[in-house]
């Protein structure tokens, strides 16, 4: 093997050595040492370097263990038995590739064990507790339906035009304790609310609703379970009687 393969040899392997000094040679260098090539004067020079550099004597070792079935004698007895001693003390092993595969298995595994270790530790969900009051019967509790999620408003219709005195008119929720009606302003301001027993409400005409103006109606049922069904906001304008 001539200094070439050497020099190639020591740019693989070295990487697996401690760092080098300012004064270290290249791999080259090494590589011409090791076959015996250096001149008189650059090698005297590099073996007083020799004597406190474990990142040169290393590479020489991993050049002596790739080559020991050769005979190689061009380097100094003394010498190479350091880097047999640093070589066999501070080996480094270059760590193993896993498959891409591998790898996603791996991501796939921890990410199940996250959600699942934090399923268990998360808190349940805090249950109210309901406590039914006086007026509420077993039949009111009975009656309730849990399919409900909307009321539905039946007057006015979406954009419709209504006059002050109109009637308001929604569904019926069995088993509900009232309703909570409001009309908002197109900024979304309460200007009416009232508690109701009935399905129906008759648009006051001392809330001085500007004609033409777009207003908000929505109604909610307060169920015994303490749930509330919602209508969707409605919007209406006024008009004149």
């Amino acid at each position: 093997m001539d200094k070439q393969d050497h020099t190639k040899l020591l740019q693989l392997q070295s990487a697996e050595l401690t760092a080098p000094t300012a004064f270290c040679p290249d791999d080259q260098v090494i590589a011409e040492y090791f076959d015996g090539d250096l001149p008189p004067a650059e090698k005297d020079k590099l073996g007083r370097h020799l004597i406190d550099c474990g990142f040169c004597l290393a590479r020489i070792g991993i050049l002596e263990r790739l080559e020991q079935n050769h005979g190689n004698k061009r380097v100094p007895e003394d010498v190479l038995a350091t880097a047999k001693q640093i070589t066999r003390i501070t080996p480094r092993r270059r760590p193993a590739i896993a498959p891409a595969w591998a790898t996603a298995a791996v991501v796939l595994i921890a990410l199940f064990a996250i959600f699942n270790i934090r399923d268990l530790v998360q808190e349940p969900e805090s249950i109210p507790l309901v406590v039914p009051s006086p007026e509420v019967n077993s039949r009111q509790l009975r009656n309730v339906s849990p399919s409900v999620t909307h009321l539905k408003v039946f007057t006015p219709q979406p954009g419709a035009g209504i006059a002050p005195g109109s009637l308001i008119e929604w569904a019926e929720i069995p088993g509900n304790l009232h309703y909570n009606i409001f009309v908002l302003s197109n900024a979304g301001d309460v200007l009416w609310t009232e508690r109701l027993a009935a399905t129906d409400w008759v648009l006051d005409e001392s809330l001085q609703l500007a004609a033409d103006n777009q207003y908000y109606f929505r109604v909610e049922a307060l169920l015994p379970d303490g749930r509330n069904v919602s209508s969707k906001h409605v919007v209406f304008q006024v008009t004149e009687r």
